[in-house]
């Protein structure tokens, strides 16, 4: 599988992540994950510059977020345990921006808001935008404050509009337009660099999946 990078320094990568492909390993899964690909691209990147063959993964891309198996988008890698623990105090103290697109089933009103719903019995918080109403469907934008597990999804069906494609949180009766995962992108990461200190903005480009259902909306992806 290529691989989409997205941003690049001497500490991290960011990956734009295909949909239906694991982060880390899960129980039954055989396919290789994503941080394996990664691991994967840097031997073959240093053996091929030293005019070697290949060899097996090696332990240099750490993750340092998660997103779910069907999630597309940006995810963020450390080269080095230092530098992932680094980014991931930035996300446990909230201090990364984490911006998301979606399809939810039914049109959403009010048009933008925030949802306060514990998950787990931890604060979650999500704010919202509606970005585009039509055929049943709503465009949505999400910009996370927490970063529970399966939260916008959870949010989502909690404000009774899942999201398309969503069989975990959704029902089937309601999907439409024949999405076949669930539909939501990882838009936007933005943090400052924990040892530059400079300021680092990702963008992630939409899936194809994603860019299709859009256009028969009507609408354009966005861009950067």
């Amino acid at each position: 599988m290529a691989l989409s990078v997205l941003y690049e320094d001497e500490s991290f990568v960011a990956i734009n992540k295909a949909a239906n492909v694991l982060v880390i390993p899960a129980p039954g899964q055989t396919s290789p994950t994503l941080t394996d690909l990664l691991r994967a691209h840097y031997i073959y990147q240093e053996r091929k510059s030293a005019g070697q063959p290949p060899e097996p993964v090696s332990p240099l891309a750490h993750p340092c977020h998660r997103l779910d198996r069907e999630t597309s988008g940006a995810i963020l890698f450390a080269k080095g345990k230092a530098a992932q623990k680094a980014a991931m105090d930035l996300f446990f103290k909230h201090e990364v921006e984490k911006v998301y697109l979606g399809v939810v089933n039914g049109l959403v009103g009010p048009r933008q808001g925030v949802i306060n719903s514990p998950i787990e019995a931890k604060t979650a918080q999500t704010h919202y935008k509606v970005l585009h109403r039509a055929s049943g469907v709503s465009v949505m934008m999400f910009r996370i404050m927490t970063g529970r597990t399966n939260q916008i999804r959870i949010h989502c069906a909690a404000m009774g509009h899942a999201l398309l494609g969503d069989t975990r949180f959704g029902r089937r009766a309601e999907f439409a337009l024949g999405f076949e995962r669930c539909a939501l992108h990882s838009l936007r990461l933005g943090f400052k660099q924990p040892f530059t200190h400079s300021a680092v903005r990702i963008f992630a480009p939409l899936s194809d999946d994603l860019h299709l259902l859009l256009a028969s909306l009507g609408l354009n992806a966005p861009v950067e």
